[in-house]
């Protein structure tokens, strides 16, 4: 199995990412980008975990693409608590957002480091 779709799919939630994090400044919501973005993220990884699997690199400890799929996992987790924590306190909302956003774009060049070599 290639490792480009899994590159594809990481780089679209990435840009629609960027793009929804631009809309949050203007606080503008898009609930349909939103869902595309959670489909792309978790395509993603869902992939990445596939392809890893049958390349036998899943059960190597402290492998880089385990890192790469740890981080991408931590961040959907984040970005699935998100909504439900800023709900409660706003204070949480951008705290939340940034670790999302740093988390993510670091699983995302762990993915692409992983890709490529």
């Amino acid at each position: 199995m290639s490792r480009l779709p899994v590159v594809v799919l990481a780089l679209a939630a990435t840009a629609l990412g960027a793009y929804l994090l631009l809309m949050y400044f203007r606080r503008e919501r898009r609930p349909v980008a939103i869902g595309f973005h959670l489909i792309l993220g978790f395509g993603a990884l869902e992939m990445m975990v596939f392809v890893l699997r049958d390349l036998g690199d899943l059960a190597e400890p402290g492998h880089d693409s385990n890192i790469a799929v740890g981080l991408l996992t931590l961040s959907a987790f984040l970005g699935l608590t998100m909504p439900m924590l800023a709900r409660r306190s706003k204070s949480w909302a951008l705290p939340m957002l940034a670790a999302h956003t740093g988390v993510g774009a670091a699983g995302v060049i762990g993915a692409l480091y992983w890709a490529l070599h």
